[in-house]
């Protein structure tokens, strides 16, 4: 049995693999898995989105400052994160859009226009200076830039959030060292711990 290959224009494999990607993202929003919106805060020129900023003096902070903290940082978190696997899908979408155009275009500038066989650094010269290659070239160096720095802002957020857990257990065994002191310290002072023995 002869397997016979099957082609795709350049154009339609483009457009089905964008169509795929948004559609997986639509399907998601389908399911009930909104975006999530940025956490706002109030600052002295009215409404900002908060940016997953901490302060530096987080064990002076009391437990309702620190509460606070925590509920933003949740939210941001959860923005991020969608914002991070959204820049993933639109870049794995770019990289499978180059893919075809490269493939597309080795196979075009194989034979120059004597149809006599170019060397293959002839030939890749053509396909790297086709406007088709460097349109799909950019989108992957755009989605690969947004996935780069919003991977390190989630990492960022992740540290944040953290640190902000870490001091609220603190909190938490400073408290109970105290009230385990202060039932220590109530006991009163001289005779038996357990009362008197009856004879």
């Amino acid at each position: 049995m002869s397997f016979q290959a099957i082609s795709i224009s350049m154009e339609d494999g483009i457009a089905l693999y964008r169509s795929k990607a948004q559609a997986a993202l639509e399907a998601l929003r389908q399911k009930g898995f909104g975006v999530p919106n940025p956490p706002m805060i109030q600052s002295n020129i009215g409404l900002v989105v908060y940016q997953g900023t901490i302060p530096t003096n987080l064990p002076e902070l009391d437990d309702n400052q620190l509460g606070y903290y925590m509920g933003l940082l949740t939210e941001w978190n959860n923005y991020v994160q969608y914002q991070l696997a959204e820049a993933n899908v639109k870049l794995a979408e770019a990289k499978s859009v180059l893919e075809l155009v490269e493939g597309k275009l080795r196979i075009a500038y194989q034979v120059d226009e004597n149809d006599k066989k170019r060397s293959n650094p002839e030939r890749d010269d053509y396909m790297k200076t086709d406007q088709r290659y460097v349109v799909a070239n950019s989108d992957v160096i755009y989605w690969d830039t947004m996935y780069t720095s919003i991977r390190a802002i989630a990492n960022s957020a992740e540290q944040a959030f953290a640190a902000v857990s870490r001091r609220i257990t603190q909190r938490g065994q400073e408290i109970d060292r105290s009230n385990r002191g202060g039932t220590v310290h109530n006991i009163p002072a001289g005779g038996p711990m357990f009362g008197h023995r009856r004879q």
